[in-house]
C-alpha cells in the first residue's frame, strides 16, 4: 500500500553559490610572497605577480592559517561585493539573506535560505504570493583573481 501526504507550504530549497577559489590579487600578494621569502624562495623584485616556482606554496599557505586558526576572509571577495541584484518571489533581497562557509574544493560560498540550528527564517517557495523564483546577477571579478 502506498501513502501520499500532502505538506503544504513547502520550503524553498537552499542555494549555494560558490567562487570556484578566486583569491584577491590585491590583498593575497603581499602576505604570499612574505611567506614563500621566510620559506627562502626565490624572489623576485616582482611584487605584483607570483612565478610558477611560488605558486605550488599556495595551497600551503592557506592550510598553514586554517591551521592557526586564522581568517583568510580577507583574500576573498565578499558576497555584498559581488551581488548586484537579489530577488525572491519578486522581494529584493541582499547578501544579509546568505550564510556563508568554506570548500576546500569550491572556495568561499553562499547558500541561500540555509537551515541552521535554532534559526527560523526560512523562506517558502509561495512566500509573497510567488511561483519559488530566485534571481540573481553577480559581477565578477575576474581581474583581480590569483
Amino acid at each position: 500500500s502506498v501513502n501520499m501526504i500532502n505538506e503544504w507550504p513547502q520550503y524553498f530549497p537552499a542555494f549555494t553559490i560558490c567562487n570556484l577559489v578566486p583569491i584577491r590579487s590585491d590583498r593575497f600578494i603581499k602576505p604570499f610572497l612574505d611567506f614563500t621569502d621566510m620559506l627562502n624562495i626565490t624572489r623576485t623584485n616582482d611584487s605584483i605577480s607570483i612565478s610558477s616556482n611560488q605558486a605550488k606554496y599556495i595551497g600551503d599557505f592557506l592550510q598553514i592559517k586554517v591551521n592557526q586558526n586564522e581568517s583568510f576572509d580577507e583574500f576573498f571577495f565578499p558576497l555584498d561585493a559581488m551581488l548586484i541584484k537579489c530577488t525572491f518571489n519578486g522581494r529584493s533581497c541582499s547578501a544579509k539573506n546568505f550564510t556563508s562557509f568554506y570548500s576546500s574544493t569550491y572556495g568561499l560560498c553562499y547558500t541561500f535560505n540555509a537551515k541552521l540550528k535554532n534559526m527560523k527564517n526560512i523562506q517558502y517557495s509561495d512566500e509573497y504570493s510567488g511561483p519559488g523564483n530566485l534571481n540573481l546577477r553577480f559581477y565578477v571579478h575576474s581581474h583581480q583573481d590569483v
